[in-house]
């Protein structure tokens, strides 16, 4: 296909939305005269059909551009290769057997497939090959390393249980591989027992507690022995320092430990296994992306880069403005943080950062999957709610379709009804009922498919705070 494409071909004939954020300019190249850089092999797709009907068979790969910010993991131009088939009798029984072949073929051996359901904005039906399709890799490539940072329950929609995971990935690592992971977390620490571990993790904080704060805790029991844990400090769900009181199962000792994190300066203290010391730039406050680092640092420590070099390229990270963005309006802090909608654990750790955060505040939530009808309420029940009951959150404004869902759950959070108001149009609840009087800052907390709703979110949120309306 052409590299220069006309909107309708890239967008429209391929059913995205006008609204969708990949037509904005920080995600698509322009020309002067409408067309674009095509930022799919898709744009294709409408073409072929129009030139040659059906039935047919085509395979089309091709260059493809999109406005990136550059780094280790972001190219602004990148090749794509699609297939379609249009054909009477055709099911997604022929889509299984393409890949199935297609990955044998790769392998050289027999690949076993795995669909499930993926939801893709303007893709119906959508289907996604199962990352445990991924340990085949493991047949015929030895990772020197394997990280593994945390495991935890995800969407009931995808691979909910932690042991069923845990246990495949298990039966995956090859025994060459060094599995480097957190040591905090006891479900990490019992993969791969028999290989080489490197442990890393973060020593005792003050807000770590003696009894866990969550709803959620998946692990319970000693995975060797099936005894109650026993936990010396609490971080978060299954995350601490534990020991098993009837056989040898415990939180290792750490090859790579931070001591110390100085919120104010964003600098943590990182004792190594040679018992040294070193301080590294903190990217972003927030213990999961402080763990994120930690992850990174003894990786690039045990292939050899220098401690120099590794801050050196801290100092100029950040996360990218769709996970987690600071702005400011009239004088008050706006924070806007992904909190991913029927994820319990992602939205409480968020739950968590905003209660700690110790200036007066009004949290705007919008956690729905909102291009998708759904029916699953049951992770609100997994989620802490309840550490939004608290005395210096003034208002909690939430939207979205299950928005009434949310009110109930608040209110049997304990959260007064006074504090909480609700309505279905995201941008809407906030000109309805957001009254900044007696706040520092907004927390804008937004599902993984809402980012255009977060920008206009907060775009009626700096309309209000920099026209000082407060009644």
């Amino acid at each position: 296909g052409n590299e220069i494409e006309t909107e309708y071909n890239n967008f429209d004939a391929v059913n995205v939305p006008k609204n969708h954020p990949a037509r904005d300019m920080q995600d698509t190249f322009w020309l002067d005269n409408g067309e674009l850089l095509k930022t799919q092999t898709s744009a294709a797709q409408n073409k072929i059909l129009r030139k040659y009907n059906g039935p047919l068979k085509a395979i089309f790969p091709g260059r493809c551009f999109r406005n990136e910010a550059l780094d280790h993991s972001h190219e602004n131009t990148f090749f794509q290769i699609e297939g379609m088939l249009v054909d009477k009798n055709v099911s997604v029984a022929n889509l299984i057997y393409f890949m199935k072949k297609m990955l044998s073929e790769v392998f050289k051996t027999d690949i076993n497939i795995r669909l499930r359901p993926g939801f893709f904005p303007f893709v119906e039906p959508g289907f996604e090959m199962d990352e445990r399709s991924t340990i085949h890799i493991f047949k015929y490539i030895t990772p020197t390393y394997l990280i593994c940072n945390n495991l935890s329950r995800d969407s009931i929609k995808r691979n909910a249980h932690t042991a069923f995971i845990a246990n495949i990935i298990n039966n995956a690592i090859p025994k060459e591989t060094t599995v480097i992971t957190n040591g905090d977390d006891p479900i990490c620490v019992n993969l791969a027992r028999d290989n080489k571990k490197i442990y890393y993790g973060i020593d005792k904080l003050d807000t770590d507690t003696k009894e866990c704060e969550n709803i959620v805790q998946d692990m319970v029991l000693c995975p060797k022995c099936g005894s109650k844990l026993e936990y010396e400090y609490y971080r978060y769900h299954h995350v601490g320092k534990m020991h098993c009181p009837n056989c040898d199962f415990k939180t290792p000792k750490k090859d790579y430990e931070i001591t110390k994190i100085d919120y104010d300066n964003k600098q943590i203290l990182l004792k190594d296994n040679k018992n040294i010391e070193h301080e590294y730039t903190m990217i972003v406050d927030g213990l999961i992306n402080i763990y994120n680092m930690l992850a990174a640092i003894s990786v690039l420590k045990e292939i050899g880069v220098e401690d120099d070099k590794i801050n050196n390229s801290l100092k100029e990270m950040k996360i990218v403005d769709t996970r987690f963005m600071l702005d400011e309006a009239g004088g008050k802090k706006i924070v806007l943080h992904l909190a991913k909608g029927q994820n319990p654990i992602a939205c409480s750790r968020v739950f968590d950062y905003v209660r700690k955060q110790p200036e007066r505040k009004t949290v705007i939530m919008f956690l729905d999957d909102l291009h998708i009808k759904n029916e699953t309420i049951t992770w609100l029940y997994d989620t802490d709610y309840e550490f939004l009951n608290q005395d210096n959150i003034e208002q909690i404004i939430v939207s979205g379709k299950r928005s009434k869902d949310v009110v109930v759950r608040l209110l049997m959070a304990g959260v007064p009804k006074e504090k909480i108001f609700s309505d279905f149009d995201e941008v809407e609840s906030v000109k309805k009922y957001f009254r900044p009087k007696n706040i520092e800052s907004v927390y804008i907390l937004y599902d993984l498919y809402a980012i255009k709703e977060k920008e206009n979110v907060n775009k009626a949120v700096k309309e209000i705070l920099e026209n000082k309306v407060e009644e």
